[in-house]
């Protein structure tokens, strides 16, 4: 929601959960087999090591003027694949 309060946009406009899945990671970045073992059933890990690696996405270069230093840094929090790190 702060992102598409930045910016005015949907941050993830998906059609269907295929697609959805694919630009949260693009965002996020692939989480690590030990992420994936903590919030993915067996099914989902599976299927996620399918898809091509995605390195995360440079949130300073895409929010930096809207959100300043402290608002990427929480958004990038906001954001953790890991629900245990996330806030």
């Amino acid at each position: 929601i702060m992102a598409e309060m930045a910016t005015g946009r949907v941050l993830f406009p998906a059609r269907d959960h295929v697609e959805h899945v694919r630009q949260i990671l693009q965002l996020t970045g692939t989480p690590s087999e030990e992420v994936l073992g903590r919030v993915c059933g067996e099914a989902t890990r599976a299927y996620l090591r399918l898809l091509p690696h995605y390195p995360p996405a440079d949130l300073e270069a895409q929010y930096g003027q809207l959100l300043g230093a402290d608002g990427v840094d929480l958004l990038r929090r906001l954001l953790d694949f890991d629900k245990v790190n996330r806030i």
